[in-house]
Protein backbone atom coordinates (compact mmCIF):
# COMPACT_ATOMS: atom_id res chain seq x y z
CA UNK A 1 0.00 0.00 0.00
CA UNK A 2 2.93 2.36 0.69
CA UNK A 3 3.93 2.06 -2.95
CA UNK A 4 0.46 3.11 -4.09
CA UNK A 5 0.47 6.07 -1.70
CA UNK A 6 3.83 7.23 -3.07
CA UNK A 7 2.55 6.70 -6.61
CA UNK A 8 -0.49 8.89 -5.80
CA UNK A 9 1.77 11.65 -4.44
CA UNK A 10 3.91 11.61 -7.58
CA UNK A 11 0.87 11.56 -9.85
CA UNK A 12 -0.66 14.57 -8.07
CA UNK A 13 2.56 16.55 -8.36
CA UNK A 14 2.93 15.61 -12.02
CA UNK A 15 -0.54 16.81 -12.96
CA UNK A 16 -0.80 20.23 -14.58
CA UNK A 17 -4.20 20.69 -12.96
CA UNK A 18 -2.57 20.57 -9.52
CA UNK A 19 -0.18 23.40 -10.32
CA UNK A 20 -2.94 25.35 -12.06
CA UNK A 21 -5.00 25.03 -8.87
CA UNK A 22 -2.03 26.25 -6.79
CA UNK A 23 -1.57 29.25 -9.10
CA UNK A 24 -5.28 30.06 -8.98
CA UNK A 25 -5.20 29.73 -5.18
CA UNK A 26 -2.30 32.18 -4.93
CA UNK A 27 -4.17 34.53 -7.24
CA UNK A 28 -7.28 34.25 -5.11
CA UNK A 29 -5.33 34.89 -1.90
CA UNK A 30 -3.64 37.92 -3.47
CA UNK A 31 -6.93 39.47 -4.62
CA UNK A 32 -8.63 38.56 -1.36
CA UNK A 33 -5.74 40.04 0.63
CA UNK A 34 -5.92 43.27 -1.34
CA UNK A 35 -9.66 43.45 -0.75
CA UNK A 36 -9.24 42.75 2.96
CA UNK A 37 -6.55 45.45 3.23
CA UNK A 38 -8.79 48.08 1.64
CA UNK A 39 -11.74 46.86 3.66
CA UNK A 40 -10.04 47.32 7.04
CA UNK A 41 -8.49 50.60 5.91
CA UNK A 42 -11.98 51.97 5.36
CA UNK A 43 -13.72 50.68 8.51
CA UNK A 44 -11.03 51.00 11.21
CA UNK A 45 -11.11 54.80 11.06
CA UNK A 46 -14.86 55.36 11.02
CA UNK A 47 -16.63 57.30 13.73
CA UNK A 48 -19.65 55.41 15.03
CA UNK A 49 -21.31 55.13 18.47
CA UNK A 50 -21.24 51.32 18.16
CA UNK A 51 -17.92 51.16 16.33
CA UNK A 52 -16.57 48.04 18.06
CA UNK A 53 -19.69 45.96 17.41
CA UNK A 54 -19.80 47.18 13.81
CA UNK A 55 -16.15 46.27 13.20
CA UNK A 56 -16.59 42.82 14.74
CA UNK A 57 -19.66 42.19 12.59
CA UNK A 58 -17.99 43.36 9.38
CA UNK A 59 -14.79 41.48 10.18
CA UNK A 60 -16.71 38.23 10.59
CA UNK A 61 -18.47 38.94 7.29
CA UNK A 62 -15.26 39.39 5.30
CA UNK A 63 -13.66 36.35 6.92
CA UNK A 64 -16.62 34.02 6.31
CA UNK A 65 -16.74 35.23 2.69
CA UNK A 66 -13.08 34.25 2.33
CA UNK A 67 -13.70 30.80 3.77
CA UNK A 68 -16.76 30.29 1.61
CA UNK A 69 -14.91 30.89 -1.65
CA UNK A 70 -11.79 29.06 -0.42
CA UNK A 71 -14.11 26.15 0.25
CA UNK A 72 -14.99 26.14 -3.45
CA UNK A 73 -11.31 26.13 -4.43
CA UNK A 74 -10.69 23.09 -2.25
CA UNK A 75 -13.65 21.31 -3.82
CA UNK A 76 -12.39 22.06 -7.32
CA UNK A 77 -8.98 20.62 -6.41
CA UNK A 78 -10.68 17.39 -5.36
CA UNK A 79 -12.73 17.31 -8.55
CA UNK A 80 -9.71 17.97 -10.79
CA UNK A 81 -7.35 15.65 -8.93
CA UNK A 82 -9.62 12.78 -7.95
CA UNK A 83 -12.14 12.35 -10.77
CA UNK A 84 -9.84 9.69 -12.20
CA UNK A 85 -8.60 8.30 -8.89
CA UNK A 86 -9.45 4.79 -10.16
CA UNK A 87 -10.88 5.20 -13.66
CA UNK A 88 -7.85 7.06 -15.07
CA UNK A 89 -5.51 4.16 -14.38
CA UNK A 90 -7.97 1.84 -16.11
CA UNK A 91 -8.44 4.14 -19.10
CA UNK A 92 -4.71 4.57 -19.75
CA UNK A 93 -4.05 0.88 -18.85
CA UNK A 94 -1.63 1.74 -16.02
CA UNK A 95 -3.73 -0.52 -13.81
CA UNK A 96 -2.35 -3.65 -15.48
CA UNK A 97 1.16 -2.78 -14.36
CA UNK A 98 -0.02 -2.09 -10.82
CA UNK A 99 -2.22 -5.13 -10.18
CA UNK A 100 0.34 -7.47 -11.74
CA UNK A 101 2.38 -6.89 -8.58
CA UNK A 102 1.62 -8.63 -5.27
CA UNK A 103 -0.99 -6.13 -4.13
CA UNK A 104 -4.64 -6.67 -3.33
CA UNK A 105 -7.30 -4.59 -4.99
CA UNK A 106 -8.54 -3.06 -1.74
CA UNK A 107 -4.96 -2.00 -0.96
CA UNK A 108 -4.81 -0.23 -4.30
CA UNK A 109 -8.04 1.72 -3.65
CA UNK A 110 -7.07 2.60 -0.05
CA UNK A 111 -3.57 3.59 -1.16
CA UNK A 112 -4.97 5.92 -3.81
CA UNK A 113 -7.48 7.38 -1.36
CA UNK A 114 -4.91 7.95 1.41
CA UNK A 115 -2.31 9.40 -0.96
CA UNK A 116 -4.58 11.93 -2.66
CA UNK A 117 -6.53 12.54 0.55
CA UNK A 118 -3.37 13.48 2.45
CA UNK A 119 -2.35 16.07 -0.14
CA UNK A 120 -5.85 17.52 -0.39
CA UNK A 121 -6.16 17.73 3.40
CA UNK A 122 -2.79 19.50 3.73
CA UNK A 123 -3.82 21.95 0.99
CA UNK A 124 -7.10 22.64 2.82
CA UNK A 125 -5.35 23.33 6.13
CA UNK A 126 -2.88 25.71 4.48
CA UNK A 127 -5.68 27.64 2.76
CA UNK A 128 -7.66 27.79 6.02
CA UNK A 129 -4.79 29.39 7.94
CA UNK A 130 -3.89 31.63 4.99
CA UNK A 131 -7.36 33.22 5.17
CA UNK A 132 -6.99 33.68 8.92
CA UNK A 133 -3.49 35.18 8.69
CA UNK A 134 -4.50 37.62 5.94
CA UNK A 135 -7.33 38.96 8.10
CA UNK A 136 -5.17 39.22 11.22
CA UNK A 137 -2.36 41.02 9.36
CA UNK A 138 -4.68 43.73 8.08
CA UNK A 139 -6.50 44.38 11.34
CA UNK A 140 -9.18 41.82 12.18
CA UNK A 141 -10.07 42.13 15.88
CA UNK A 142 -11.50 38.61 16.01
CA UNK A 143 -9.62 36.28 18.34
CA UNK A 144 -9.84 32.49 18.32
CA UNK A 145 -8.54 29.91 20.76
CA UNK A 146 -6.31 27.16 19.45
CA UNK A 147 -8.94 24.56 20.26
CA UNK A 148 -11.43 26.38 18.01
CA UNK A 149 -8.86 26.80 15.22
CA UNK A 150 -7.82 23.16 15.31
CA UNK A 151 -11.42 21.92 15.23
CA UNK A 152 -12.40 24.40 12.53
CA UNK A 153 -9.40 23.66 10.31
CA UNK A 154 -10.10 19.93 10.70
CA UNK A 155 -13.70 20.47 9.56
CA UNK A 156 -12.49 22.56 6.62
CA UNK A 157 -10.27 19.68 5.53
CA UNK A 158 -12.92 17.08 6.35
CA UNK A 159 -15.24 18.51 3.73
CA UNK A 160 -12.63 17.82 1.03
CA UNK A 161 -12.11 14.28 2.36
CA UNK A 162 -15.85 13.57 2.28
CA UNK A 163 -16.01 14.79 -1.31
CA UNK A 164 -13.05 12.55 -2.05
CA UNK A 165 -14.95 9.48 -0.80
CA UNK A 166 -17.70 10.31 -3.31
CA UNK A 167 -15.07 10.75 -6.03
CA UNK A 168 -13.57 7.35 -5.19
CA UNK A 169 -16.97 5.68 -5.32
CA UNK A 170 -17.98 7.33 -8.60
CA UNK A 171 -14.59 6.64 -10.18
CA UNK A 172 -14.98 2.94 -9.38
CA UNK A 173 -18.04 2.88 -11.68
CA UNK A 174 -17.86 5.74 -14.17
CA UNK A 175 -15.27 7.23 -16.50
CA UNK A 176 -13.06 10.13 -15.42
CA UNK A 177 -15.10 12.74 -17.31
CA UNK A 178 -18.43 11.45 -16.02
CA UNK A 179 -17.09 11.36 -12.46
CA UNK A 180 -15.97 14.98 -12.76
CA UNK A 181 -19.41 16.02 -14.00
CA UNK A 182 -21.17 14.12 -11.21
CA UNK A 183 -18.94 15.64 -8.51
CA UNK A 184 -19.41 19.18 -9.84
CA UNK A 185 -23.18 18.83 -9.99
CA UNK A 186 -23.44 17.23 -6.53
CA UNK A 187 -21.22 19.87 -4.92
CA UNK A 188 -23.20 22.66 -6.58
CA UNK A 189 -26.44 20.98 -5.53
CA UNK A 190 -25.26 20.90 -1.90
CA UNK A 191 -24.12 24.53 -2.11
CA UNK A 192 -27.49 25.76 -3.37
CA UNK A 193 -29.35 23.58 -0.89
CA UNK A 194 -27.31 25.04 1.96
CA UNK A 195 -28.13 28.59 0.83
CA UNK A 196 -31.85 27.77 0.60
CA UNK A 197 -31.86 26.27 4.08
CA UNK A 198 -30.23 29.37 5.58
CA UNK A 199 -32.69 31.64 3.76
CA UNK A 200 -35.53 29.50 5.09
CA UNK A 201 -34.22 29.86 8.64
CA UNK A 202 -33.97 33.64 8.20
CA UNK A 203 -37.61 33.73 7.06
CA UNK A 204 -38.67 31.66 10.07
CA UNK A 205 -36.79 33.99 12.44
CA UNK A 206 -38.61 36.96 10.88
CA UNK A 207 -41.98 35.29 11.44
CA UNK A 208 -42.57 34.11 7.88
CA UNK A 209 -43.00 30.66 6.37
CA UNK A 210 -39.65 29.18 5.38
CA UNK A 211 -40.23 25.52 6.20
CA UNK A 212 -40.21 24.43 2.55
CA UNK A 213 -36.80 26.01 1.96
CA UNK A 214 -35.43 24.43 5.14
CA UNK A 215 -36.76 21.02 4.09
CA UNK A 216 -35.19 21.45 0.65
CA UNK A 217 -31.84 22.20 2.30
CA UNK A 218 -32.11 19.18 4.59
CA UNK A 219 -32.85 16.85 1.67
CA UNK A 220 -29.90 18.24 -0.32
CA UNK A 221 -27.60 17.78 2.68
CA UNK A 222 -28.62 14.13 2.95
CA UNK A 223 -27.78 13.59 -0.72
CA UNK A 224 -24.46 15.46 -0.46
CA UNK A 225 -23.53 16.68 3.07
CA UNK A 226 -20.46 18.76 2.15
CA UNK A 227 -22.14 22.14 2.75
CA UNK A 228 -23.23 21.12 6.26
CA UNK A 229 -19.59 20.59 7.21
CA UNK A 230 -18.79 24.16 6.14
CA UNK A 231 -21.80 25.39 8.12
CA UNK A 232 -20.58 23.57 11.23
CA UNK A 233 -17.14 25.13 10.83
CA UNK A 234 -18.71 28.57 10.43
CA UNK A 235 -20.88 28.08 13.51
CA UNK A 236 -17.92 26.87 15.56
CA UNK A 237 -15.74 29.86 14.65
CA UNK A 238 -18.21 32.71 14.61
CA UNK A 239 -20.85 31.90 17.21
CA UNK A 240 -20.22 32.35 20.92
CA UNK A 241 -22.91 31.04 23.23
CA UNK A 242 -26.25 32.35 21.95
CA UNK A 243 -24.74 35.43 20.30
CA UNK A 244 -23.82 35.06 16.63
CA UNK A 245 -21.16 37.36 15.26
CA UNK A 246 -22.47 36.95 11.74
CA UNK A 247 -26.27 36.98 12.18
CA UNK A 248 -27.79 37.55 8.72
CA UNK A 249 -24.52 37.34 6.83
CA UNK A 250 -25.23 35.52 3.51
CA UNK A 251 -22.30 33.19 4.25
CA UNK A 252 -23.40 32.58 7.83
CA UNK A 253 -24.89 29.62 9.64
CA UNK A 254 -28.30 30.44 11.07
CA UNK A 255 -28.96 26.82 11.97
CA UNK A 256 -25.92 24.63 12.64
CA UNK A 257 -25.89 20.87 11.90
CA UNK A 258 -26.83 18.65 14.83
CA UNK A 259 -24.79 15.81 16.32
CA UNK A 260 -26.91 13.42 14.26
CA UNK A 261 -25.78 15.09 11.06
CA UNK A 262 -22.17 14.76 12.21
CA UNK A 263 -22.75 11.02 12.73
CA UNK A 264 -24.29 10.95 9.25
CA UNK A 265 -21.06 12.41 7.80
CA UNK A 266 -19.09 9.47 9.20
CA UNK A 267 -21.60 6.90 7.95
CA UNK A 268 -21.88 8.58 4.54
CA UNK A 269 -18.12 8.67 3.96
CA UNK A 270 -17.64 5.12 5.25
CA UNK A 271 -20.37 3.74 2.99
CA UNK A 272 -18.98 5.57 -0.06
CA UNK A 273 -15.49 4.22 0.56
CA UNK A 274 -16.78 0.71 1.27
CA UNK A 275 -18.81 0.71 -1.96
CA UNK A 276 -15.74 1.88 -3.89
CA UNK A 277 -13.72 -1.03 -2.47
CA UNK A 278 -16.52 -3.45 -3.26
CA UNK A 279 -17.07 -2.17 -6.80
CA UNK A 280 -13.39 -2.28 -7.73
CA UNK A 281 -12.89 -5.75 -6.25
CA UNK A 282 -15.65 -7.06 -8.53
CA UNK A 283 -14.84 -4.95 -11.57
CA UNK A 284 -13.69 -6.79 -14.68
CA UNK A 285 -10.58 -5.02 -15.97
Amino acid sequence: MKTIIKYSFKEMLAKKTFFITIILTLGFLFLYGYGVKEFYKSILHISHPMKDIFIYSQSSFIMTAGYYFANMLTAFLVIFAASGIISWDIENQTIYTIISKPIKRYEYVLGRFIGIGTMVFIYSILVFFAILIINKIFGSPLAFGWDVLLKSSFLFGLEAILLLTVATFASSIFSTINTGIILTMLFGFALIGGFLEQIGNILILSGQNGQTLVLTGIISSLIMPTDTIYRKMSQLMFTTGSVSLIDLNPFSTISAPSIWMMIYWALYGSVMLFMALRNFSKRDI
